[in-house]
């Protein structure tokens, strides 16, 4: 342990020989304190320059500690924004004056309050570590998170002299010197105008304007200074006092597409202008500083309030004879137009000749005249999880040309959203694949916003159940739960969810279900399925286990059958469901296309003898089988696309020339990125020719081919 006993001078010269008074002064201190023989004393003097310290040890050794004047280190900064310390500035200093490795600083005496307060860990106002202490150490760590904040509106330079100290002991002093320039706007300012109680919406691409004016660069993003909590509050995501995302905070960065979500909200019977001020960022790095001059004005109209009521999901109508009754008690004539002053889209929107959120005529235009017979055809559509009251001003004309000022106050109600039936087909032990666009339309007509997922509630086993991902009875991922969630655009996806009808059942079956948009606002709906019976003609007249449910692909399979194409499985059975292996499709097609060729060598691992042995033999000879290391994999079930790659080369061979497809034509499908590339070709080539056609807008290029497709895709070839 050291301790020292600090004598300042500013005349005398410290020389260890030269003056036993200063010794014998140092001798008596030690003297008058409590000694062992592990502390050592220190005495500090002046050399004119700066401090000189004496240090006694246990060991009789005398060493000098010094103390020594730097330079200043300095901070520029703007009015009203916090300008940060720099521990590296510190430590540099330390190296130029004493040398040693830097261990902290004390700062004596704080500025004047009115110029500003020094604080650990600023955010904002209300939200920081601490504020710095005169006469306390601050090592490294904390000098990073310290910083100076600026009394509002004072600019100039502000002096704060500082103490520094190395691990030796050793002393340097310094001073902080912090210049604050006036803030000066560099962009124009974005001006908003409302009423008392009504928020008012940000827009991005004002903020992007003045960025680009500014800086010739498009906008990253912004950050604001909040204004006075007494004239209102910033908030993202807002709906009402009591739904909104979070309030706006100094310091965050709120990036283009954040801007468009910024709602400023008045406070209760506040009217005034307010600035808000914000430094913006553009792409490429560049700061501006702006202004946001939002005008609240006080209500003051001529007419009395047009009062209207609606359900959170119900479109509302105007209705002309309000706007007249209004234009004659204000003007005393009769109405020529009005023009609207468009609301918040936090509330909803305003259209002309309005029948769902998919058809009508326009958005009304604030500088649009809607003449007396339009107004019956302007329509509000409350956003889908609003509700509260709101006023829409507006400014009328009567026919001489004499304006009005009015309002239209709407109360919206909270409702429970309901969405149209949707009613669909299927034929007895048929399966049916659920349409997700249908889904989506009737939300967007009950929400008026996109699908985001739907829950169902199961039907009853007896009249069939709901699948996810069926192929046929034995291939399917899973059986659909009233739990999961079926998206629209995600997965799992509600485009491959089916219903299948119970064994031989016909009649209606109601799937009910609960949806969500993607504004987080539930409905619910129907889903209406009608089974019809099937005639007996529409099963096989061969094979047993081609009942009516597989009516898509009964003649099919006759026909194969009757032209020695496909044979049955035993017992007068076909095993429609049956994945096809590579070797029975190779056989299959060989029949259908009665190929042959003289070269019969064929692949390592088909068996001589076997009875696709000529077939793939024959179909190597001709390139249409190509393999793999010499190996064709005749027992391995056969994908879609494989097997639509073999028939497209098969036809060729064969001398039937089809027109070549690209990538373009399996646009219509919803998995085309899932074909291989090596399958592009001669997929959209089948497609192009009718051959292949999908199901539900699905390929399903990897999904492995059933003998009842097989017989299909072949019966369209051959015809």
């Amino acid at each position: 342990m050291t301790r020292k006993i600090n004598v300042k001078s500013t005349v005398y010269k410290l020389y260890l020989k030269k003056t036993v008074a200063i010794v014998l002064s140092i001798l008596m201190s030690v003297i008058a304190l409590p000694f062992n023989s592990s502390t050592a004393f220190a005495a500090d003097g002046t050399n004119g320059t700066g401090e000189k310290s004496i240090v006694l040890d246990h060991s009789n050794v005398i060493t000098y500690a010094q103390t020594v004047t730097g330079s200043s280190i300095t901070y520029n900064g703007t009015e009203d924004t916090k300008v940060a310390f720099y521990s590296s500035d510190f430590v540099s200093e330390c190296q130029k004056t004493v040398a040693g490795t830097f261990k902290s600083i004390k700062i004596p005496s704080l500025p004047n309050s009115s110029y500003g307060k020094l604080y650990i860990g600023y955010v904002s106002s209300s939200s920081y570590s601490s504020t710095v202490t005169a006469g306390t150490e601050y090592d490294a760590t904390n000098i990073g998170k310290m910083s100076f904040v600026p009394y509002p509106g004072f600019y100039g330079t502000v002096d704060i002299p500082f103490y520094g100290y190395n691990t030796n002991g050793d002393i340097f002093e310094g001073t902080i010197k912090i210049a604050i320039a006036e803030r000066k706007v560099d962009a124009d300012t974005i001006k908003y105008t409302t009423y008392e109680e009504m928020p008012v919406d940000f827009k991005a691409d004002d903020f992007n304007d003045e960025c680009v004016d500014t800086t010739r660069d498009n906008i990253n993003y912004v950050k604001f200074t909040l204004p006075p909590s007494s004239s209102g509050r910033l908030y993202v995501g807002y709906v009402s006092s009591s739904s909104y995302s979070s309030k706006v905070a100094e310091g965050t960065k709120y990036y283009e597409n954040d801007l468009d979500n910024i709602t400023f909200v008045p406070y209760q019977d506040y009217h005034g202008k307010v600035i808000i001020s914000y430094i913006g960022y553009s792409n490429d790095g560049k700061s501006y500083t702006g202004e946001v001059e939002i005008t609240v004005n006080q209500y003051d109209w001529d007419a009395d309030p047009i009062l209207y009521s609606t359900g959170s999901f119900t479109p509302l109508s105007f209705d002309s004879d309000d706007f007249a009754d209004a234009c004659d008690e204000a003007n005393n004539e009769g109405l020529d137009y009005v023009k609207f002053t468009l609301p918040s889209s936090t509330y909803g929107i305003l259209y002309y000749n309005y029948t769902s959120s998919t058809k009508y005529d326009s958005k009304v235009s604030a500088s649009t005249k809607y003449y007396e017979n339009d107004l019956d055809d302007v329509v509000f559509v409350p956003k889908s999880n609003y509700k509260g009251t709101f006023f829409i001003s507006y400014t009328g004309y009567d026919d001489d040309g004499n304006s009005f000022t009015g309002i239209v106050k709407i109360t919206v109600k909270e409702e429970s959203a309901v969405a149209d039936t949707i009613n669909v087909s299927t034929k007895e032990d048929t399966v049916l694949y659920f349409d997700d666009d249908d889904f989506n339309d009737v939300c967007e007509d009950a929400t008026n916003e996109e699908l985001d997922y739907i829950k169902f509630t199961l039907p009853s086993s007896s009249y069939g159940k709901l699948y996810y991902n069926y192929s046929s009875p034995s291939s399917y991922s899973s059986l659909v739960s009233e739990g999961t969630k079926y998206y629209y655009d995600d997965s799992p996806s509600l485009s491959k969810v089916a219903f299948v009808p119970y064994k031989d059942y016909n009649g209606t079956v109601t799937v009910k279900y609960t949806g969500w948009n993607t504004e987080g606002v539930n409905f619910t709906g129907t889903v209406k399925i009608t089974v019809t019976a099937v005639a007996d003609s529409a099963a096989s007249s061969y094979f047993n286990d081609v009942t009516s449910s597989y009516s898509w692909a009964s003649a099919s399979i006759d026909y194969l059958f009757e032209k020695g194409v496909v044979t049955g499985t035993g017992g007068n059975n076909y095993s429609p469901a049956q994945n096809m292996i590579r070797g029975d499709f190779m056989l299959m097609l060989y029949r259908a296309l009665d190929l042959s060729a003289s070269s019969k060598s064929n692949f390592s691992d088909v068996p001589a003898g076997s009875y696709y042995y000529t077939a793939i033999a024959t179909a190597k000879a001709l390139g249409i089988a190509k393999g793999y290391d010499d190996l064709f994999m005749p027992n391995a079930p056969i994908t879609r696309e494989d097997a639509m790659v073999l028939v497209a080369r098969a036809l060729k061979a064969d001398g039937k020339t089809l027109t070549t497809g690209s990538i373009s034509d399996l646009n219509n499908f919803k998995d085309k990125g899932s074909v291989s590339d090596y399958a592009v070709s001669s997929v959209a080539t089948l497609v192009k020719a009718g051959i292949v056609t999908g199901s539900n807008s699905y390929l399903n290029p990897k999904s492995y081919v059933t003998r009842a497709e097989m017989a299909v895709i072949l019966y369209r070839v051959l015809k």
